[in-house]
């Protein structure tokens, strides 16, 4: 199945909540002074009606970052085809939905019916140790999901940028590519017009990094707003109303899903319950 870079899928442009529940929103952009990176969306916008019991496979593998891909990747490596098309399934109808015609209460539901549902995957088809895993790696696209912007010109749509760290790499491993475009912006916009028009952008690249050796300073500043950042993703909060729903088995967590759901919206949402149906229809008999 073909991988799609995070950073290369298409620029797209209330609950009434029972017994006075408080309502959920998406925040977005929580994370101040992190770098942003435009997401291209339009390749996920929405196609023709699918029937009711029309199932949608292969999901698209979006590109984080090396180390969180290749944790993805070893956590998947084991389970079925069907369990690895849910996980990113997830990813892209849940966690980085390119319909613009959702609201932020959608996309907070959707969200948190994501999180759900990634509980049940890691209880029902991975052991402890891998579970624990995917669990905090989903917990950390659940936040950066949150950074989510919109450019009020454009219509484009913007995360925060995941550091860029080779696979093995150490902790003060520095990346020449995004530290230009932190310190050297102008620098950095000319050496991707000389990679689009076939010019010498790595004779650019070198001539930054002579720089960065005279000031030492930028390495440090790079790795401190590294550092923040990252940890700024893990502190997130990620509220779930659903998390109580019962991992038991699929029967269980379906029938404990529609409850809260139920509860959760006067009218209910057939939005999150056709997104609960296709999910659960993916993995069902397995």
């Amino acid at each position: 199945m073909q991988i799609q870079p995070i950073q290369g899928l298409a620029a797209i442009k209330g609950i009434n909540e029972r017994e006075a529940r408080p309502t959920v929103k998406l925040e977005q952009g929580q994370l101040e002074g992190v770098k942003r990176v435009e997401i291209d969306l339009r390749s996920h916008t929405t196609g023709r009606e699918l029937p009711a019991d029309a199932i949608q496979h292969n999901s698209a593998r979006m590109f984080f970052s090396p180390d969180i891909n290749h944790t993805l990747d070893t956590l998947l490596s084991g389970p079925s085809e069907q369990v690895q098309d849910a996980v990113y399934g997830l990813f892209e109808k849940n966690f980085f939905s390119g319909d613009s015609s959702l609201t932020d209460e959608d996309r907070a539901g959707l969200l948190e019916m994501g999180l759900s549902q990634a509980k049940l995957l890691a209880d029902k088809f991975m052991n402890a140790s891998d579970a624990a895993v995917f669990t905090d790696t989903v917990k950390l696209l659940g936040a950066l999901a949150k950074t989510r912007g919109v450019d009020s010109g454009t219509g484009a749509i913007t995360y925060a940028e995941l550091p860029q760290k080779p696979i093995g790499a150490p902790d003060d491993y520095v990346n020449a590519g995004e530290m230009m475009k932190q310190f050297d912006p102008e620098g950095y916009r000319k050496m991707q017009a000389a990679i689009l028009s076939g010019d010498n952008a790595g004779g650019m690249l070198i001539a930054f990094a002579k720089k960065l050796r005279q000031n030492p300073e930028w390495s440090k500043e790079y790795l401190q707003d590294r550092q923040a950042f990252m940890e700024g993703l893990h502190n997130t909060k990620l509220p779930n109303r659903f998390e109580e729903a019962s991992t038991d088995s699929l029967a269980d967590f379906v029938s404990d899903m529609n409850r809260l759901l139920d509860e959760a919206y006067e009218s209910g949402s057939s939005l999150l319950k056709e997104n609960l149906r296709s999910f659960a229809a993916l993995i069902e008999g397995i």
